[in-house]
């Protein structure tokens, strides 16, 4: 009982200070996980394309086509394709205009184009938000913003494990009401069951949340203490590059569709392929390590593949990185793992604003006997 007592007083007094910040991070990064998603369910004719018996038109045409339609001195700088026959092409373009332009690869159609990161929009503004809290600085100096981030996320690990222990029923009978939120009881004891049972419902995914966002807050101090705790191989791992695979040299479109012919051909049951200057990255899955990928280096005069890299090649930090991020972002399982992702961190948010009308309202009660 006194250990529960204990850990009640370290979950309010680490709490309140940083509750905002805690509500800030949490309902900010649950805005960006399903963003993709939405903006793909409310553009349908963007993402969606009528297969065809004719063959996609070659790269270096649909390049040519586009162009036509794109502001002048913006230019192709990487093209994603799919196995799905019904998904169209990405064309990332750079220069006048920064964007991802959407193409019906079979008729040269132009369907739209979509900027995450676009200058004042909703997701970049949240990003910055869960990163830095809108306070930026010069790369490298120090940020004062993504430290607070940094901070608040470990007292936020701390306020878990405590709340944890404090609310877990200490008999199995008392298991079923622990996990039962009441909504017929008002307000208060609606919000009570938020807090509290919500609470427990949440707190592992949570935890695997905030100690994986933790690896970008920290990179110099915790990020090499995680590595060490999991035993990731650190070294650096050094890939020669084919000399015929000059990323700088001037591109031929042509030779990008001979390069991905024999990438696809070789890999036709990969969910994506991306294209860019020299290389052909193959994406074996829409599950698990997200960011995994082999690199295919080919020769820019003839389009010959010359090199490939699997992804075990790549160094054990760089792997170890792409999994925890697939983590974080909620993507290992697919559309699945992203809504839960997207609740769970509703309910992190939702927790500190809870918990500051409880402890207010309990505040008020004890003043109003005194």
């Amino acid at each position: 009982m006194k250990l529960k007592k204990t850990f009640s007083k370290i979950h309010l007094y680490v709490s309140i200070p940083v509750g905002l910040i805690i509500s800030i991070i949490c309902l900010s990064g649950a805005s960006m996980v399903l963003d993709k998603d939405i903006h793909k369910w409310s553009n349908p004719d963007m993402y969606f394309v009528e297969s065809t018996q004719n063959t996609a038109i070659p790269i270096d045409s649909l390049v040519e086509i586009i162009s036509q339609k794109l502001p002048e001195g913006t230019k192709t700088k990487a093209i994603s394709t799919f196995s799905d026959p019904n998904m169209p092409y990405q064309f990332s373009v750079k220069g006048t205009l920064n964007s991802t332009v959407f193409v019906n690869q079979y008729t040269g159609e132009y369907l739209g184009e979509y900027n995450q990161f676009q200058k004042g929009g909703l997701y970049r503004t949240m990003f910055h938000l869960h990163r830095w809290l809108m306070i930026s600085s010069q790369r490298g100096e120090f940020n004062i913003g993504k430290f607070a981030v940094g901070v608040s996320t470990i007292i936020f690990v701390i306020a878990l494990i405590t709340g944890l222990v404090m609310w877990w029923p200490s008999k199995k009978s008392k298991l079923k009401k622990a996990f039962s939120i009441r909504v017929t009881k008002g307000w208060y004891r609606f919000l009570y069951d938020l807090h509290i049972k919500g609470g427990l419902y949440a707190t592992i995914w949570l935890l695997v949340l905030a100690l994986t966002g933790l690896l970008w807050s920290f990179p110099r101090s915790y990020r090499p203490a995680v590595y060490t705790l999991f035993g990731v191989d650190t070294r650096m791992v050094d890939i020669e590059i084919p000399a015929s695979a000059n990323r700088k040299a001037k591109v031929d479109y042509s030779v990008w569709q001979n390069a991905h012919s024999q990438v696809v051909a070789n890999n036709p049951s990969a969910y994506s392929y991306s294209i860019s200057p020299a290389e052909v990255r193959v994406y074996p899955s829409q599950y698990g390590n997200t960011s995994a990928y082999e690199s295919n280096y080919f020769d820019i005069s003839t389009g010959i593949i010359k090199k490939i890299v699997p992804y075990s090649q790549c160094s054990g930090k760089t792997q170890f990185m792409g999994l925890m991020y697939s983590i974080h972002i909620g993507t290992w399982g697919g559309l699945t793992t992203k809504i839960l992702t997207f609740i769970i961190s509703l309910i992190g948010g939702l927790l500190p604003l809870t918990g500051y009308y409880l402890w207010i309202k309990r505040t008020v009660k004890r003043k109003r006997k005194r």
